[in-house]
């Protein structure tokens, strides 16, 4: 028998990508539960967590949507809650070209007008539609 006491048999693993339900991401509060939070003092955009000393990761949301909903424009801007300023971004994930399931997006953080930070994206093929991905804590 491989490993020693409470080692795990190697199982198949969840695809590493932010189209799957199942991707596995880092929760990350934008602000602490100490800092007051009202539409007038928006929140801090999340820094960037670093894994080892100067390789920098970039942020993720605490919520993942199961499905991206797509989000309506208004003179070009995304609409979530009125409209969407874009605060950092983009970051291109592409995945699935290994396996004939392509996907290539930009994502970007974005500010709705309560303050509120939202994961959204738009794919290169369609630049003009954007969806809603998932929400900061």
């Amino acid at each position: 028998q491989r490993g020693g006491p409470g080692s795990q048999p190697a199982s198949p693993h969840t695809p590493h990508t932010p189209h799957s339900p199942h991707s596995p991401h880092s929760p990350h509060t934008p602000h602490s539960p100490h800092t007051p939070h009202t539409p007038h003092t928006p929140p801090e955009l999340p820094q960037v967590r670093t894994s080892s000393p100067g390789v920098a990761q970039p942020i993720r949301p605490l919520f993942l949507l199961e499905r991206p909903r797509v989000l309506v424009c208004a003179e070009s801007r995304p609409q979530h809650q009125g409209p969407l300023e874009l605060v950092s971004g983009p970051e291109r994930i592409e995945s699935g070209w290994w396996d004939g399931r392509a996907v290539a997006r930009d994502y970007y953080v974005a500010r709705n007008r309560a303050g509120e930070l939202c994961w959204i994206y738009r794919e290169p093929a369609a630049p003009s539609r954007w969806f809603l991905h998932g929400l900061f804590g």
